[in-house]
């Protein structure tokens, strides 16, 4: 006897009881769940083994999140050293071009599976997560080109841990600590303390910047007076006299070391233990700007 009324969806939970009281619909459902899973497994980006939401093709053939395949083409281990080309993640066969195709008719249709309930739980939130973090550093930058201090930071950050990440070639280092110095340097225009110190310290480095030690150790008392852990750290290192540490200029006095290295601590401790030397605040050290961490809690990535 024929089923009256509209079919349930495969993947409803009505539809699912109803299934068991009918073999040839249960099989339906099951194949039906089978093909869309196989679907979405062809939609999953062979680097980060998740399902792709920037979708875009390569020369390959194959589907790669743009993010993904882009820090590949930065790393040193993805090219050839004999020919010098860069090979496919997928095959290992050299690639004709790092040229990638935007492929949104990929992304809606991730987007339509996604939505449709019938995925892995696996999946789903691993594509909601990369979708997360794709608007939020979309968001990050465009503030950051908007002028916002804190985003400026992050923006100056994020490129200098590519900086600094020996994986990444040596002409990508290079690049990124140059598009590094320039965050910072637009956050110590804005008086930004963080970017200030930072700016400060690749400034006394030549670290993606031409060196200018004067200028660097102006930024940097300006932030150690505004509080900043990380300029007073910097300025009590080279004044302590430790070698890789030390700043072309600055000698070393053990007197400047302690008053710059207690500003640290102190900082940290919330304390106004130099009322004298710090700005007057209404509480003690409200707006420290505090960089350091403990070494467990620091990225592993940036150690410049």
């Amino acid at each position: 006897m024929p089923i009256s009324g509209k079919r349930p969806r495969p993947d409803s939970d009505a539809g699912c009881a109803q299934f068991a009281d009918d073999p040839r619909l249960e099989r339906e459902h099951a194949n039906a769940k089978s093909v869309i899973r196989g679907i979405a497994q062809e939609f999953v980006c062979p680097i980060d083994q998740s399902p792709v939401y920037d979708a875009v093709l390569a020369t390959d053939g194959c589907i790669y999140e743009r993010r993904a395949i882009e820090e590949w083409f930065d790393c040193a281990s993805s090219k050839n050293p004999d020919t010098r080309r860069f090979r496919s993640p997928s095959t290992g066969a050299p690639l004709l071009s790092t040229a990638l195709v935007n492929a949104p008719a990929i992304r809606n249709a991730i987007q339509r599976l996604v939505e449709s309930g019938t995925l892995d739980v696996d999946l789903v939130e691993a594509w909601e997560q990369k979708r997360k973090e794709h608007h939020r550093f979309e968001r990050q930058r465009e503030l950051a080109r908007n002028g916002d201090l804190d985003a400026i930071y992050s923006m100056g950050l994020h490129h200098a841990n590519r900086g600094w990440d020996k994986k990444y070639s040596a002409d990508v280092q290079t690049r990124e600590r140059a598009a590094a110095a320039e965050w910072y340097k637009k956050g110590a225009e804005g008086k930004g303390v963080k970017s200030m110190a930072c700016y400060g310290r690749a400034l006394t480095r030549g670290h993606g910047v031409e060196k200018n030690t004067v200028m660097g150790v102006y930024l940097l008392m300006r932030a150690a007076h505004r509080c900043s852990d990380l300029a007073c750290y910097i300025l009590g290192m080279a004044a302590a006299g430790v070698k890789d540490h030390a700043i072309d200029g600055v000698d070393t006095d053990p007197h400047d070391a302690r008053l710059f290295l207690e500003m640290m601590f102190a900082m940290h401790d919330g304390e106004e233990a130099f009322p004298d030397r710090l700005p007057l605040r209404s509480k003690p050290l409200a707006n420290t700007h505090k960089h350091l961490r403990p070494l467990s809690q620091r990225a592993p990535t940036y150690s410049g």
